[in-house]
């Protein structure tokens, strides 16, 4: 097998240089643009909280899915900011699939 020929410059297996676009840390106006944004965002998300939260309850009850995302995730949550007393038992069991 014969030996490639050398070339001059760049490997041509490698990208054209130069910038790429979006690489380098954002500029101050990108990130009080975010930040506005951002907060803007939250309280239009806390101004809907509580139909947010009842549309999610009924997802939970239709879709399995989302009901052991509530079970995985939002009920551990709200376990760790509210103290539960009581016999409170969740068991989630995962059955294998059989083809």
């Amino acid at each position: 097998m014969a030996t490639p020929k050398f070339q001059n410059g760049p490997d041509p297996r490698r990208g054209k240089g130069g910038k790429r676009p979006g690489a380098g840390r954002p500029r101050n106006e990108e990130r009080e643009f975010k930040a506005v944004v951002k907060e803007a965002v939250t309280k239009k998300l806390i101004g809907m909280a509580d139909k947010l939260a009842a549309h999610y309850l009924k997802q939970a009850f239709k879709d399995n899915k989302v009901l052991m995302h509530a079970i995985d995730r939002v009920l551990p949550a709200a376990k760790a900011e509210v103290e539960v007393s009581g016999g409170v038992k969740i068991i989630r069991v995962v059955a294998p699939k059989y083809d």
